[in-house]
Formats: structure tokens, C-alpha cells, sequence
């Protein structure tokens, strides 16, 4: 990254009236600045063109290289709102068929692809604030973005379309946790039952049976105001576990038999389900819970694929959609119930019920180029290959 913008943006947040500043203000003081660290030469109108004219209007900057218009920025006096102006300055960029549009009043930055489709708001990928926003997030997206280099390789429209579209699956999800929310608590899906039912026996040392468990969900769904059960905010979605390395999973005292409930559904006691082992590419692997599991083949993958382990984790590991959960990440306040991987700096998210453990096994392995077969995990001694398999065995009673 740039030292030179890493000064610059040190010398605009230091500076107190920045959001008093006029617009041309604004336009010396700091658009010039962060462009001149970017390598932008802004006494070369060949590179940097103020006041550019575009129809029956004027965009405040046009940035060219190789002979063609890159960007156009347009500036606003400090803390100005800026959703008022989006429209104009989409419709300058689609006129030139410019690929790339900012939108600034110094201290926040508005992000877009205007020739993309959508609505305005569609078509913005990023938005920074240089003075409240993470230090190193609002480096990484003026360097990316604005950088001559960047600009002039075609790397910066590409950094817009990944982020665009990240927003796009982040908004669809979005839209429809709440329907899904509210399908899966009027109808608890089998893994949510098992989920509740395992924090159950982490706390009580007891398996419930499943009848109560989903009784409990539907009796909480109607005693709810409208009969629906308050959605999980996103906030509760991605709070770290930090006390996990101390949390000890005491293992629950044998059942005897497969006792029955008496009730109208009459449904089978849930035998507790214990992970003993798993075999990877038939080396047996001996690990006492889930958290052996993630980890132990974490390290695997790890000892295998040391050279690319981090730039494939960078395309998958480090987002969930619609929430900021991390699976792998070097910080462990990003990650839930963290155990390290090796000693490649990973921490590796372990807080995941058995189904989901296996599934989420299955996902990374496949990222590495490896089979759902590859892998076994031993549940109440039944090897078992696939999730579709831990629901018809890993659920009946123990294998002797």
C-alpha cells in the first residue's frame, strides 16, 4: 500500500474543519492530495482535467489514461449529503461512457459502476468514510480503486465488479432472511431442532428428545406478539466467542435403550451423537469432538496447500453472506469458538452443530480440488461419508 496516501489521509483527518470546507475547499485540500499520492500528476491536464466539460454540465474531475476518460469525480462542499447527487453525476459517466464514477465531500467517498444496470443505488459498489471508517479498509479502497495503475490495467473495474457484486448477494440475502426466518420457526427445520437441542446438552449434560424441542420452538412462536418469533440481528450473527478455549464439553451419561414419548407424534428419542474420528483419504485420524474435527483437518489442508492456503481462503473463508462471520481468519476476535490451524497464523471457526461441521468440511474440501469421499467422519462408530448418510445413520442407534 501506498505510504504516500497513508500520509495524506493522516493529513486530512488531522485536519478539524474539514467538514466546514467549501467545495473548492474540499477539492485542494484533500481530492487533490489523496489523487497526487495515487501517482495522478494533477498539473497535467492529459491525466487530470478539472471543471470537464459534459454536455450542458461540468464534472469537477476527469481522470484519463492511455487516451481515454478513466474516471470522473465529483465534488461537494464537507458534509454535504450526497445521495442528492448521484443522478447527475451517473448520467455525466453514462454519457462518456465512463466506467468509473466518485462521488465526494472529502470526507466520505461513493463508489460506482455506472455503466452497470440497476438503480443508482444498484450501481454503487463502495462507500468509505476517511475519518470514523477502519484505517486499512479506507486505504485498501482508495488504492484499489483510484490508483493511476489500477486505472489505467482495467484492475480497478474489476475490484468494482467483485464488490458490486458482493453487495448484490448481501442485499438479496437480506431480503429474504426474514421469509426464511419465519419458515423455519413455524416449520423447525430438523437442524434447527438439533442445533437448540445441543446447546441443551452443552448446558444440562442431557440430550432432550426432539418432540420437546420443537414443541418448545412452535409454543415460543405463538406466545410471540403476531406469532412470530423475533429475528436474530445481525450484530447477535457475528459476536466472537472469545471464552471457547476454556469451554469444556463434558460428554453426556449413557441412555439406555431408544425410550419413546408419549405424544400424539410419538417420535423417537435422539440417541446422543458422538464423533470419535474421521479418515481422510484413508489415513484414520483419532479426534474426541467437533472442534478436533475443523481443526485437525484445517492443518491437513494446511501442511498440503501451505503455498495457496491463504489467497484460496480469501475467495471463500473470510465471508459469510449476509452476515460478518468469519471461517478463517488471523484474527480470532473475527472468528466463533477459534481454534489455531497449525502454525499458519489461521484461527478456524469450530461453532457448528455435527450436520453442519460435516457440510462445512465438505465445502472447504472442495475448494482444495478434493471429493465429498475423501472424507469420513465416525459417529456413534458408523463411518459415514456425506451428510445425506449422518441423517439415515448418524441418528439410529449405536453400531456394536
Amino acid at each position: 500500500m501506498s505510504e504516500r496516501l497513508s500520509r495524506a489521509l493522516d493529513n486530512i483527518r488531522s485536519d478539524a474543519g474539514v467538514t466546514r470546507l467549501d467545495e473548492a475547499s474540499v477539492r485542494q485540500v484533500v481530492v487533490l492530495q489523496i489523487l497526487d499520492a495515487l501517482d495522478w500528476n494533477q498539473f497535467n491536464r492529459a491525466e487530470v482535467t478539472p471543471e470537464f466539460a459534459v454536455g450542458d454540465g461540468r464534472v469537477d474531475y476527469r481522470l484519463q489514461a492511455g487516451g481515454r476518460s478513466r474516471v470522473f469525480i465529483e465534488v461537494k462542499r464537507g458534509g454535504e449529503a450526497l445521495s442528492p447527487h448521484q443522478g447527475q453525476l451517473l448520467r455525466y459517466s453514462f454519457e462518456r461512457g465512463v466506467s468509473l464514477a466518485a462521488l465526494t465531500n472529502g470526507l466520505e467517498w461513493w463508489f460506482y459502476l455506472p455503466l452497470r444496470e440497476g438503480s443508482w443505488e444498484e450501481r454503487r459498489f463502495s462507500d468509505i468514510d476517511i475519518m470514523s471508517e477502519d484505517r486499512s479498509n479506507v486505504e485498501a479502497v482508495l488504492f484499489n480503486v483510484l490508483c493511476k495503475d489500477r486505472v489505467a490495467s482495467g484492475s480497478a473495474i474489476e475490484f468494482g465488479e467483485d464488490l458490486l457484486e458482493r453487495r448484490r448477494r448481501e442485499r438479496i440475502v437480506n431480503q429474504n432472511l426474514p421469509k426464511a426466518w419465519d419458515l423455519l420457526v413455524s416449520e423447525p427445520d430438523e437442524l434447527l431442532v438439533e442445533l437448540l437441542a445441543e446447546q441443551v446438552e452443552r448446558i444440562s449434560n442431557i440430550s432432550p428428545d426432539s418432540s420437546l424441542v420443537r414443541s418448545f420452538i412452535l409454543e415460543t412462536v405463538a406466545k410471540s406478539p403476531g406469532g412470530r418469533l423475533a429475528e436474530p440481528s445481525l450484530q447477535a450473527r457475528r459476536t466472537p466467542v472469545r471464552s471457547s478455549e476454556s469451554a469444556h464439553r463434558s460428554e453426556p451419561k449413557a441412555q439406555a435403550g431408544n425410550a419413546h414419548v408419549s405424544t400424539p407424534t410419538a417420535r423417537r428419542r435422539n440417541p446422543t451423537r458422538k464423533l470419535t474420528g474421521f479418515r481422510f483419504q484413508g489415513e484414520s485420524i483419532q479426534v474426541s469432538d467437533l472442534y478436533g474435527l475443523l481443526q485437525k483437518l484445517s492443518e491437513i489442508i494446511y501442511l498440503r496447500h501451505s503455498s495457496e492456503f491463504d489467497s484460496v481462503l480469501q475467495l471463500y473463508g473470510t465471508r459469510r453472506d449476509g452476515s460478518r462471520r468469519d471461517y478463517y481468519s488471523m484474527n480470532r476476535e473475527l472468528v466463533d469458538a477459534p481454534k489455531p490451524v497449525g502454525n499458519s497464523g489461521y484461527y478456524v471457526d469450530t461453532k457448528f452443530g455435527i450436520d453442519a461441521a460435516v457440510r462445512q468440511c465438505h465445502k472447504i474440501l472442495r475448494l482444495f480440488g478434493y471429493q465429498d469421499q475423501d472424507l469420513e467422519v465416525e459417529i456413534n462408530h458408523f463411518w459415514i461419508s456425506s451428510t445425506e448418510d449422518l441423517r439415515v445413520k448418524g441418528r439410529g442407534s449405536t453400531h456394536q
